[in-house]
């Protein structure tokens, strides 16, 4: 089971507050079946929380503290979570952070009182502390913290050798958490940021601010939030943006009548098959119908990963099932599209068309690489944030979900021919972009001896 450890340390925290917040994120931790709860608190707290029931260990400095989870990391088979005592967020903020795996982060909109990170593609890539400062934050960490029980002997070390380097003088403190945040990420650990978006996700200081917290926490609409984040309309992809933007009724709906994402994957692939047995007529209306119902299987596709993420049902092999549904209703499209045309050069235009994507994909494949280690002792940020332009190389290789569009639109308003054709040479471009890609980066390269640092 999940370990949790409430930090209730903070020096400028009214110590009547931070009694309050630690007993309502208690109450929440339980709620989401997380009773093993450890508060570690300073020595004018703890009695206060003793009161209340709580068990606490008194940490009279950071070090005690850092220490301590050591201490606790060594026994939490099933995980470990830290969080501060002064945390006033809702469930669903906390099933985000609980739900990560490996090691999560929560993370808020960069702003004042929270410590600077950086993310990219999910994880945090660098973050700050009294010591560390970071180039270009994009979002905040305040102060929680989530590894799994395969994760736990690695943070007990962690912890015990940061403890070391702050008695040495090597690493200046003013809250221990963020310290076991920069170990990870410089150890080069993947670390998810777990996005708190609009959910309250407060640390106040005085009575009046936490009681005003609470009531935020209390008023916050969690479902609709769950649903704006399984949605994700920011994921890069222009057509499932577009879907997103009417999705969310169909997935709470389904949600409702007890839909699983699989039955909504099958719903899919019977629009395809259907969009199929209509392009094999080859005539306009066919066509046209076909184009419809093949946008309608798009749909479908993207709601059941909306679905399983809303319902928190998302599986591996639920991904798996969805990528192998994918090629198998292309497989069905660009079939129809051939028997309609009823022309041996359609047939090779649609073999083609199935093919080069996954000659794509072959070319793309890159072993995986997690972020580059880096001393915890070095206060500076080098690494470089990479540009934009993801939207850019979506467009050019043309994922699953751009060509069921372009397929759909262009078998409307064409032809099949024209249509296969098109997807194509488009593949081809993809392709050879692919190919550009992968010898630019085999290529040696002379090492850089510049070096980014924020001084």
């Amino acid at each position: 089971m999940t370990v949790a450890v409430i930090v209730a340390t903070a020096r400028d925290a009214d110590p009547a507050a931070l009694t309050g917040l630690v007993d309502a994120l208690a109450d929440r931790l339980a709620a989401l079946n997380v009773p093993d709860q450890r508060v570690l608190a300073r020595p004018d707290v703890a009695p206060a929380l003793r009161a209340v029931g709580r068990a606490v260990t008194e940490c009279a400095g950071e070090t005690a503290v850092l220490r301590e989870i050591a201490r606790l990391a060594r026994t939490a088979r099933d995980g470990l979570a830290v969080l501060p005592g002064d945390l006033a967020t809702g469930g669903e903020v906390l099933a985000r952070l609980l739900a990560a795996r490996g090691a999560g982060a929560l993370t808020v909109p960069p702003g004042d009182g929270t410590v600077p990170v950086r993310t990219s593609a999910g994880l945090v890539v660098a973050a700050g502390s009294a010591t560390h400062r970071v180039t270009a934050p994009d979002g905040g960490f305040p102060g929680a913290l989530y590894v799994s029980g395969d994760r736990t002997g690695f943070l007990a070390v962690l912890a015990d050798r940061i403890a070391g380097l702050v008695d040495d003088g090597v690493l200046r403190v003013q809250d221990p958490v963020p310290l076991l945040l920069v170990g990870l990420v410089r150890a080069g650990e993947p670390v998810t940021a777990c996005r708190a978006g609009a959910l309250p996700c407060l640390r106040p200081r005085t009575g009046d601010a936490a009681d005003a917290a609470l009531r935020a926490v209390a008023a916050a609409d969690e479902d609709a939030a769950r649903l704006a984040a399984a949605v994700r309309r920011d994921d890069g992809s222009l057509p499932a943006r577009a879907v997103g933007a009417v999705s969310p009724r169909f997935v709470r709906w389904a949600a409702g009548r007890d839909l699983t994402p699989h039955a909504v994957t099958a719903m899919s692939a019977v629009a395809a098959a259907l969009a199929a047995l209509w392009f094999s007529g080859g005539d306009r209306a066919g066509l046209v119908v076909g184009g419809a119902l093949l946008l309608v299987a798009f749909a479908l596709d993207c709601a059941d990963g909306q679905l399983a993420r809303y319902t928190g049902t998302a599986t591996p092999f639920g991904a798996w099932l969805d990528a192998t549904a994918d090629r198998g209703k292309e497989a069905l499209a660009y079939a129809g599209l051939a028997a309609g045309a009823a022309d041996a050069g359609v047939w090779r235009l649609a073999v083609a068309a199935l093919v080069l994507p996954a000659v794509r994909d072959l070319i793309s494949v890159r072993a995986p690489r997690g972020p580059r280690a880096r001393s915890i002792v070095d206060p500076f940020d080098a690494s470089v944030p990479e540009p934009g332009g993801d939207w850019l190389r979506r467009l050019i290789v043309l994922p699953s979900g751009e060509r069921f569009v372009l397929v759909a639109v262009l078998a409307a308003a064409t032809d099949a021919r024209r249509a296969l054709a098109v997807l194509v040479a488009w593949n081809a471009v993809a392709a050879g972009y692919a190919l550009a890609a992968r010898l630019l980066r085999s290529a040696p390269r002379r090492p850089s001896t510049a070096r980014m640092a924020v001084r």
